[in-house]
């Protein structure tokens, strides 16, 4: 995007809805890279999702904001909403990646930053409280799913389905 930013001609044939466009899809872009790296970390791969602000991807977000953000799917760009059901299998699979790895006792200090708790803005430290957010979160993509079900492959619900039984 940076090159083309740079040169005048190139920008005044781009709209601005078309840069919004560009710029929103190479961010999905880098966090498919970010979640296909060897080692990648579930923490970063769920703040860069959260960071994209298309779906819900938070324990503290309330189910109106979940609600604006199905009604706000079909003002997409097509682009970007054929895009959205592979960001929410990336964040289940992101959230049951971290609730294993949680339940086998492993710490994570960068969590912390993840797991504010919406109504006190307290950072929640405990493995259950951990495990309560996540479960949240999971709760909170499968309900943003459900609303737009129908705007997406019906393996996508599927999948969302087996991971957040196994959450």
């Amino acid at each position: 995007m940076a090159t083309y930013s740079r040169s005048a001609e190139i920008l005044s044939k781009i709209t601005l809805k078309g840069r919004e466009v560009c710029t929103t899809l190479l961010n999905v872009v880098q966090v498919r890279k970010e979640f296909t790296q060897e080692v990648a970390d579930p923490v970063s791969v769920l703040k860069s999702i959260e960071s994209l602000d298309l779906i819900p991807c938070s324990a503290s977000i309330d189910l109106e904001r979940i609600r604006r953000k199905a009604q706000e799917f079909n003002t997409l760009n097509d682009a970007i909403a054929k895009n959205l059901p592979g960001l929410l299998v990336i964040e289940m699979k992101c959230v049951a990646d971290l609730m294993l790895r949680i339940s086998q006792g492993y710490e994570f200090s960068h969590l912390q930053q993840l797991m504010k708790d919406g109504k006190t803005n307290a950072i929640t430290s405990s493995k259950e409280d951990k495990i309560l957010q996540l479960k949240q979160m999971s709760r909170n993509c499968m309900i943003y799913a459900g609303m737009i079900q129908y705007k997406m492959p019906r393996e996508v619900y599927a999948t969302l389905i087996a991971l957040d039984v196994n959450i």
